[in-house]
């Protein structure tokens, strides 16, 4: 199974969210692996690029830096911008050929304990060129969608607006991870939950409380 791991903005804890989702399953005996096709604000260190997420991933599985990530960038801004800034083109053809690739392998030498996390970066309207967006990747490597959400105020407008914006192209939903990223305790933390639920027919996959792990979800 493969997965693509959006959300609903940036800052809400997507990365933290896909490395729980990877401890989870390593620990249910899957081989797991993961693809962070494109990172910005990578750090220079000598003549090399190192992206924090990325390489969290690539620590957590035991893949190499470059499987995990094909695209990595200096500057903190859309893939978009840094490519123009930086220079350096996004050749999407190339990110669908690296991700079946490692798919196919994965799934022909573990079979159905085979699962791939693909995270996007920022949130669905995020511009990787000029005609191509984070929401145009789950359709292009046929992976349904993970939209991790935050607990915070504000959270039930975005969580509907990003749920609008996949419906409306035929994007399957697998489900919603909520994450208090903040650990706030405010009314909005106490009740997004169950006000969701009445407003939506998508499941909540998990409600991450702070500096929690997921303990047990199905995919």
């Amino acid at each position: 199974m493969k997965y693509f791991i959006t959300a609903t903005d940036t800052g809400v804890g997507k990365t933290y969210v896909t490395a729980s989702l990877i401890r989870f399953y390593k620990s249910k005996n899957y081989k797991v692996k993961a693809i962070k096709p494109i990172e910005t604000g990578c750090v220079k260190k000598g003549k090399n690029l190192i992206p924090e997420d990325a390489s969290l991933y690539a620590n957590l599985t035991g893949q190499s830096l470059d499987e995990v990530c094909l695209y990595k960038f200096t500057t903190p801004v859309s893939p978009y911008t840094a490519s123009k800034l930086e220079k350096r083109e996004i050749d999407i053809d190339k990110i669908k050929t690296h991700v079946n690739t490692v798919y196919e392998k994965l799934v022909k030498n573990y079979k159905d304990k085979a699962v791939l996390f693909i995270e996007g970066a920022g949130g669905l309207m995020v511009p990787i060129t000029k005609s191509f967006m984070m929401i145009d990747f789950p359709l292009l490597l046929n992976a349904p969608v993970i939209l991790v959400s935050s607990l915070r105020l504000g959270t039930i407008n975005h969580t509907l607006l990003s749920i609008e914006a996949l419906e409306r192209r035929n994007i399957p939903i697998k489900g919603i991870i909520l994450n208090n990223a903040l650990g706030l305790n405010t009314i909005a933390e106490s009740t997004n939950e169950s006000i969701l639920q009445e407003l939506i027919n998508i499941p909540i996959l998990y409600v991450l409380r702070r500096d929690e792990q997921i303990s047990q979800i199905n995919l």
